[in-house]
């Protein structure tokens, strides 16, 4: 395959001239070579002999050139968005991932040919007020809402994801020939808030609080709080979930897939779920005909799907400030259910498997590092080891 380096005004172009299998006949890819701000004439024309030297070995390996034509990566992202929700990605994702695309990142880069798009320009996009700032509205009356301020690290991170998935997209459909995200770190976020891991009589307190406070919800926290389910996974269950035989659930809703089929429960959670299911009978009795009856396990007070702020939020604070157990979070409960499951001795293998995670190693570290009563056995373990080989063995004074 030929190819060349042609000057249009003050950029440059490189173009190739592969042979088209099909018909024999060679056609032309222009491809323009992007030039970074301050860049001189000389590293310019570096960058664009580089290209073409990448574009002749792809050919040399491939036999073909990706060609994405006059495809902006706004257009790709809007493509691949809806190539994941045809895949079956859960909504609430597809609508998150939406969201980053055309309020943040399509209005600052997305009318970039695709084949621009460079690492330099993703590092830069990443680090602009664009990425980072928190985003302040115009209403259509012309008032403004929002609030100005940094977004969270965690908003930073998921457009990284975001665009190194696309991009990535886009050189398995061979509109490109390399991902330009691939070798860039993603943002570090530094955690902000330690979890609150609960002491069992903090859990007994909470508990019990639920059960005054917000009856409707108990058991909800209960099974939060002993399987260290996801809030998502618990508000999607329905009751045919539910194996009163064998004392376990099914978790059809997850957000990672492990090895478990079914999640164990113990016959004190069991028989709250009794006694939540004979409290929403009496509810539906009331109800009537104005009970959708769709067999949502924590259904709400007209018997249709539950609301996830109502219960993270408003539910939840109200027990806390009832149990007295400073600040709390659902996602605390999840680490709590974690820590003290390892702390009690139960193998890390099992622990991660009821908490969903796939990942052994991150599980360690997220759940098993900051216990201190391990830190404290560690310590006794090994001072006892010692004083053992002490007296199994003592040292002779000189």
């Amino acid at each position: 395959m030929k190819g060349s380096i042609v000057a249009r005004g003050e950029r440059l172009y490189v173009v190739v001239r592969p042979r088209d299998p099909a018909t024999g006949r060679t056609r032309e890819i222009w491809r323009a070579v992007p030039r970074p701000e301050g860049m001189g004439r000389r590293a310019y024309r570096e960058a664009a002999e580089r290209q073409l030297r990448e574009l002749l070995a792809q050919y040399d390996q491939t036999g073909h050139v990706a060609r994405a034509g006059r495809l902006t990566l706004g257009q790709h992202l809007e493509d691949w968005l809806g190539a994941k929700r045809r895949e079956g990605l859960r909504p609430s994702t597809v609508a998150l991932y939406g969201t980053l695309i055309r309020t943040r990142i399509a209005p600052a880069i997305g009318a970039l040919p695709l084949s621009e798009v460079t690492p330099s320009v993703v590092r830069r996009y990443l680090g602009s007020p664009a990425a980072t700032a928190l985003l302040v509205r115009r209403r259509k009356d012309g008032t403004l809402f929002g609030r100005a301020g940094q977004a969270s690290a965690r908003t930073v991170q998921l457009q990284y994801a975001v665009l190194r998935a696309a991009l990535q997209d886009a050189v398995d459909v061979e509109l490109i020939a390399r991902n330009p995200v691939a070798r860039l770190h993603p943002p570090r976020a530094e955690r902000t808030r330690e979890p609150h891991r609960l002491t069992w009589e903090e859990l007994a307190a909470l508990l019990d609080a639920a059960e005054r406070v917000s009856p409707r919800y108990a058991a909800l926290f209960r099974l939060a709080a002993t399987t260290g389910l996801r809030i998502g996974s618990l508000l999607a269950l329905r009751w045919e979930d539910v194996d009163w035989s064998r004392s376990s659930l099914r978790v059809r809703v997850a957000k990672t897939v492990t090895s478990l089929q079914a999640m164990p429960l113990d016959p004190d959670t069991l028989e709250a779920l009794r006694a939540h299911r004979a409290r929403q009978d009496e509810e539906r009795a009331q109800a009537g005909p104005f009970w959708r009856g769709e067999g949502w396990v924590f259904a709400n007070e007209e018997g249709g799907a539950p609301r996830y702020r109502q219960v993270a939020q408003r539910e939840l604070s109200r027990i806390v400030a009832a149990a007295g157990v400073g600040p709390v979070r659902m996602h605390d409960l999840r680490h709590t259910a974690g820590s003290r499951m390892l702390e009690a001795g139960v193998d890390p293998r099992t622990v991660a498997d009821r908490l969903g995670h796939k990942d052994a190693a991150f599980f360690l570290r997220t759940y098993a590092g900051s216990l201190p009563s391990s830190h404290r056995r560690a310590a006794d373990v090994m001072g006892e080891g010692l004083r053992r080989a002490s007296r199994a063995s003592p040292l002779e004074k000189a």
